[in-house]
């Protein structure tokens, strides 16, 4: 009860999100489910909810056990001593799952961290503060494009989903997670 009430019935009293940040991820993440607020997330959230119900867990965990499974043996071959950075492991394992399980099997460990790269490089670059919009100042004022270095990082990150989306859209059944996401949203409209 307490989740669902955080994350569903009472979810924009913890998660606002500031002008700030919708401007720094829309570049990365677009006008979605993540950088939307209030009455349009909602809608969003209605939206992807059949397909990210707890009902299909069960359809998910094999490939997120998998996918712990092969970090699991490739850190067992290291050398005694090895130096393992976890916070970049897991960030890896992360998008390796989310990928294998939206988009199917198909995603390597490279493909995975080429995605992180792009994503740490975008947030060490993209502009987080802007004094102006944190002001309440006009649009007009504060929607600055992001440098040329957020923009290629982004553009990083954008270059590798399309790679992964053109290679899974062969088998639209290995796509899992997105097949159910793209039918919801043909459900609604």
């Amino acid at each position: 009860d307490a989740i669902k009430r955080v994350f569903l019935d009472n979810h924009s009293n913890y998660d606002p999100k500031s002008p700030q940040m919708r401007k720094a991820l829309a570049p990365l993440l677009g006008d979605g489910l993540f950088v939307s607020d209030g009455d349009l997330w909602r809608r969003r959230r209605a939206m992807v909810a059949p397909a990210i119900a707890a009902a299909q867990l069960p359809n998910f965990a094999p490939l997120m056990v998998a996918c712990a499974e092969d970090t699991r043996q490739r850190w067992e071959g290291l050398e005694a001593g090895a130096v393992v950075d976890v916070l970049a492991e897991m960030a890896v394992l992360t998008a390796r799952i989310i990928g294998r399980t939206v988009f199917g099997d198909g995603i390597s460990e490279a493909e995975a961290a080429r995605v992180v790269r792009g994503f740490s490089d975008y947030q060490a670059v993209v502009e987080q503060m802007d004094l102006f919009a944190m002001l309440g100042g006009p649009d007009w004022l504060t929607s600055r494009r992001p440098s040329r270095r957020a923009s290629a990082a982004a553009g990083e990150v954008q270059a590798m989903v399309d790679l992964i989306l053109a290679r899974a859209g062969r088998d639209k059944a290995d796509m899992r997670l997105a097949t159910s996401l793209l039918a919801a949203a043909a459900a609604v409209e």
